[in-house]
């Protein structure tokens, strides 16, 4: 019987949920905005793409959640709906990084072969979350924040590499490389989860749910700058 998942993706200002049965997604909600909507708009975009599918929450097999990196709020909107829902309703809890969902939504806008998949999420001024993908998918380089320079990525000069993510745009106004492909902004979202949800699901790679904690990778201090943290070990989604 084909899994029935709910997938939530509120690391960034895209706040999106999706339904799937088997591989195929059967509903889905997004919206973008200039400041975060999610605590408004994740449950009413769950009812909603509930009562698309005619399926209830009781039809669940797991509800699966984006990881991080992201915004602190965000991540924890989203976090926090999905652990309600896994606590309500007995199902497993998945979790996928979230540079390998915006892995997933580049190589669906470039089709052209290429050498590396590198997402770059902002986090703010020349710091972005990136992870490093080769022409299988495979990850090479597991997330990790980086200070952008001109001489980022030099050791792949030679190579071709396509970038994208709303971290991309302002990389590229400081690199200069014939070999690279900047892609137009694009970012996480629930639609991209489906299949690495699923993968996860048959290979029953679930989430303590008791205990689960998205990946800042930044420690957070209200009101005061954002500290870097020791560099963080890949966890496997």
């Amino acid at each position: 019987m084909d899994c029935i998942i709910l997938h939530l993706e509120t690391t960034g200002l895209n706040c999106s949920v999706a339904l799937s049965k088997g591989r195929k997604r059967i509903a889905h909600r997004a919206e973008m905005a200039e400041r975060f909507i999610h605590s408004e708009r994740l449950h009413v975009f769950i009812d909603e793409v509930m009562q698309e599918s005619g399926l209830t929450p009781t039809d669940l097999n797991a509800v699966s959640v984006s990881r991080g990196p992201g915004s602190y709020t965000g991540l924890r909107i989203g976090s926090s709906a999905a652990k309600g829902l896994c606590f309500a309703l007995g199902v497993p809890l998945i979790a996928v990084d979230t540079c390998r969902i915006l892995e997933c939504a580049m190589r669906q806008m470039h089709t052209k072969p290429t050498d590396f998949f590198v997402p770059l999420m902002d986090a703010r001024r020349m710091e972005v979350y990136t992870a490093t993908f080769d022409a299988s998918g495979q990850e090479i380089e597991a997330v990790h924040p980086l200070v952008w320079e001109e001489q980022a990525f030099a050791k792949w000069k030679d190579q071709t590499i396509v970038f994208g993510g709303d971290g991309a745009a302002k990389c590229a106004e400081v690199t200069h490389n014939n070999q690279w492909t900047f892609l137009p902004p694009i970012y996480p979202d629930a639609k991209y989860m489906v299949d690495l949800s699923v993968d996860a699901f048959e290979a029953s790679q679930f989430e303590d749910v008791a205990y689960f904690e998205p990946e800042y990778l930044k420690a957070f201090v209200a009101g005061k700058p954002k500290n870097m943290l020791n560099p963080v070990s890949k966890n496997p989604s």
